[in-house]
């Protein structure tokens, strides 16, 4: 197969594209949701930078609340773009697959955590 062939269009033009194209089939749900009487106003949360351009278009169209959320990645010491966890800038810790951390490796997370702190005050 010849190597151009390999490559597919993207699926979206931009960031704000894929929020549109989201946004376009939300819209379908959450008139379910109102229409079964239950009366649940959505919000989209977004992780700056990137996110936002993506919630944005979603929040206006289902006229909804945007709440940002700041975050600072928790990495592996041997990767630092391999993510295992975030701690968000009001403390709360997210692990991400926590079965994959075992409780043998509870010190180790919590150097990390502590690094990732530090890094988010920075």
């Amino acid at each position: 197969m010849p190597e151009e062939a390999m490559y597919t269009a993207p699926l979206f033009s931009d960031r704000a594209d894929a929020g549109e194209q989201l946004a376009q089939a939300l819209i379908p749900l959450v008139s379910r949701l109102h229409a079964t009487g239950i009366d649940a106003t959505p919000i989209v949360y977004a992780l700056p930078r990137g996110g936002i351009p993506v919630a944005a278009p979603v929040a206006q169209a289902l006229d909804c609340p945007l709440d940002i959320v700041v975050a600072k990645k928790i990495a592996t010491v041997s990767n630092q773009e391999l993510a295992i966890g975030a701690v968000t800038s009001s403390g709360v810790v997210l692990w991400s697959g926590q079965r994959r951390w075992p409780n043998k490796n509870a010190q180790w997370r919590e150097i990390l955590l502590a690094q990732a702190q530090e890094k988010a005050q920075a």
